[in-house]
């Protein structure tokens, strides 16, 4: 497992107020592909964010929180819960980095079971989950594994730590609980209405359902000049702006591609294929 560095000036994301045009009613869009009004994004958001935690464990509450925004945004499970005995194993992990003034997951205390962040001066517990969802960086770019365990479809409960600028996550190693049956995949950006303030970074992750290799997977993108209403055509898509992929990763349960586009904004639709398996998806950015 690698280890994240906080990009510079890495900021904690705020959700843009709701607006009350009639455009923005999600009353043209189809439920299928927008399965999300911006309104009820902005509520949930705001829901998941007001918990609070008590003593010292306030602060690992707010981190556990935007955890749940990512993992609702991205369409899985948002009720992991903060866990004291593993945010103890996450500040081991967090102390044994600030000893060697370095990031390592080979230097015991828990380090080999954490995700782990640096950045200078104080690190906010809450800041590391923008950092593992980001998880920019050569080492991390073809797995984005941070990333993926924070977006683990059967995790439940997790724990953080800090010391010195140096953070941890513990994080749920192996399968974990099992995956119901699912037609269809998660993604980072997840499908429907995005905010773009919780888009870290150029990379994008797909998790196929359990059981389906990704390994020979292909992407596709388009950038769309209006919210689509159903699924658009082949003659449609040719009308459309393809955009142009860079790095493609592809492995056993997941792909990651960085396609490219500069800022997180417009209406994009993609195309996952795999063998017989295939998914397809819209994400509109706001």
């Amino acid at each position: 497992m690698a280890h994240a560095q906080a990009p510079a000036g890495d900021n904690s994301p705020e959700t843009k107020p709701a607006r009350r045009e009639a455009s923005e009613k999600n009353t043209a869009r189809s439920k299928a592909l927008y399965p999300r009004t911006k309104e009820s994004i902005n509520k949930t958001i705001a829901a998941i964010q007001a918990k609070k935690g008590s003593g010292n464990l306030a602060e690992a509450q707010e981190a556990v929180n935007a955890l749940n925004v990512y993992r609702y945004l991205c369409g899985v499970p948002f009720s992991v819960k903060v866990n004291a005995s593993m945010c103890s194993q996450a500040q081991s992990a967090a102390d044994a980095c600030a000893a060697k003034g370095t990031l390592s997951h080979s230097l015991g205390a828990y380090t080999d079971q954490c995700n782990l962040a640096a950045a200078s001066g104080n690190l906010p517990m809450v800041n590391t989950v923008h950092i593992y969802m980001d998880d920019a960086g050569a080492n991390n770019r073809e797995v984005r594994g941070h990333r993926q365990h924070c977006l683990k479809y059967g995790l439940t409960s997790t724990g953080f730590g800090k010391q010195k600028g140096f953070g941890a996550m513990r994080v749920m190693l192996g399968r974990g609980a099992k995956m119901p049956k699912m037609k269809r995949g998660w993604s980072y950006p997840g499908n429907g209405f995005y905010p773009a303030a919780w888009m870290k970074g150029n990379g994008w992750s797909y998790y196929a359902p359990a059981g389906i290799s990704m390994k020979k997977a292909n992407v596709t993108m388009w950038k769309l000049a209006q919210p689509p209403t159903k699924v658009p055509t082949p003659s449609e898509l040719q009308q459309a702006q393809k955009i142009s992929m860079g790095s493609v990763f592809t492995h056993d349960g997941q792909i990651v591609f960085e396609p490219g586009i500069q800022t997180p904004e417009g209406i994009y639709w993609v195309e996952i294929k795999a063998g017989n398996f295939s998914d397809k998806y819209v994400v509109e950015f706001f």
